[in-house]
């Protein structure tokens, strides 16, 4: 399936001479899970879809990277329950909350076919 190429950092489409550029990659889909708050979203197939990083409060906590891993790893397990992928790594890159958009998670994503993608989706709404 095409999709757009999104950055993940600043979630404009990636354009080239114009154009956006394609993509076959799983980024787009981990994006919109993980940014999307669950049962927020007027067109989500249903209400599992997205992610609960918006119910973590501001102020850093002991437990923040385990917690951010645990929410991102509920929103991207419908890839592997589809079967677009078969494995997903995930590591929190910053556990400090002093800032709302200062979270994020490095994630790598194994598709179906084996090929590995690593992505960096900063700015989670924590």
């Amino acid at each position: 399936m095409q999709n757009w190429k999104i950055d993940p950092i600043t979630g404009d489409y990636v354009m080239e001479n114009g154009k956006p550029v394609q993509t076959n990659s799983l980024q787009i889909p981990a994006y919109f899970r993980l940014k999307i708050k669950r049962q927020q979203w007027l067109y989500a197939p249903d209400d599992n879809y997205g992610s609960d990083y918006f119910t973590v409060k501001k102020r850093p906590s002991s437990n923040a990277a385990s917690r951010m891993e645990s929410i991102g790893a509920n929103a991207l397990q419908p890839l592997i329950d589809d079967g677009r992928a078969s494995e997903i790594e995930l590591t929190s890159i910053s556990a400090t909350q002093t800032n709302r958009n200062n979270t994020g998670l490095e994630v790598k994503i194994t598709d179906a076919t084996g090929e590995v993608e690593a992505q960096t989706f900063k700015g989670l709404g924590i």
